[in-house]
């Protein structure tokens, strides 16, 4: 389902119902994701791939300093402390692309799509290596990852968040092989996607996914 602003601050969500053919993906925004890498290569109709968003979050402070007005700062949606989705510039956009990216899911109460919110919390711990469900996402699987929060493995101690919004955070495998599949945060590891099914798969397995 795309997604539409509802109008309401902070921001809500509302998913659209898609109406059409497929003359609903693809175009010339599809073929420039695919050209920036954030369509990863593969098999497969548009609609069984996860389009990354081009839509980066900030650090507060690096908005400020980037001359983003306060009054745009302080309007800003933020995924998490200390780091804003700057304000859009443009449109309209074609349905399925949605604003910047595009995947099946309506996020619900995460509001953000899992890539979005990965990126935000990446930011105040860049040490950090996305594993399950936002790996999975990464790597361009658009079904099933935007309502499940942000894990990652981390070498440093910290405290994972109480709240389903906030990150986890995990102890790393000794053995762990990382990848770099978002072109837009060339330096944000990831598990590779051999890994990511595995993990992914294995919280089905155990009950902790449902759909």
């Amino acid at each position: 389902m795309d997604r539409r602003e509802s109008g309401k601050t902070p921001r809500q969500l509302v998913p659209v119902v898609l109406t059409g053919a497929m003359g609903k993906y693809g175009g010339e925004l599809w073929d420039a994701a695919e050209r920036d890498g954030r369509i990863k290569p593969g098999r497969g109709p548009n609609f069984t791939k996860r389009v990354l968003p081009d839509l980066a979050p900030l650090l507060r402070k690096d908005a400020l300093d980037q001359g983003i007005p306060r009054s745009a700062v302080d309007r800003s949606d933020r995924p998490t402390r200390g780091v804003l989705i700057p304000p859009e510039e443009g449109g309209p956009f074609p349905e399925r692309l949605g604003p910047c990216g595009w995947s099946s899911e309506d996020p619900g109460e995460f509001q953000w799509d899992i890539v979005t919110r990965g990126r935000a919390h990446w930011l105040l711990a860049r040490d950090a290596v996305a594993t399950g469900w936002l790996a999975a996402a990464m790597h361009g699987l658009p079904h099933w990852a935007d309502s499940e929060p942000v894990v990652f493995f981390s070498t440093h101690t910290r405290r994972s968040a109480r709240s389903r919004f906030g990150a986890k955070f995990r102890t790393p495998p000794a053995d762990l092989v990382t990848v770099r599949p978002d072109p837009l945060f060339p330096e944000l590891r990831s598990v590779d996607a051999a890994t990511a099914a595995v993990q992914c798969l294995s919280s089905v397995m155990r009950g902790k996914k449902t759909w």
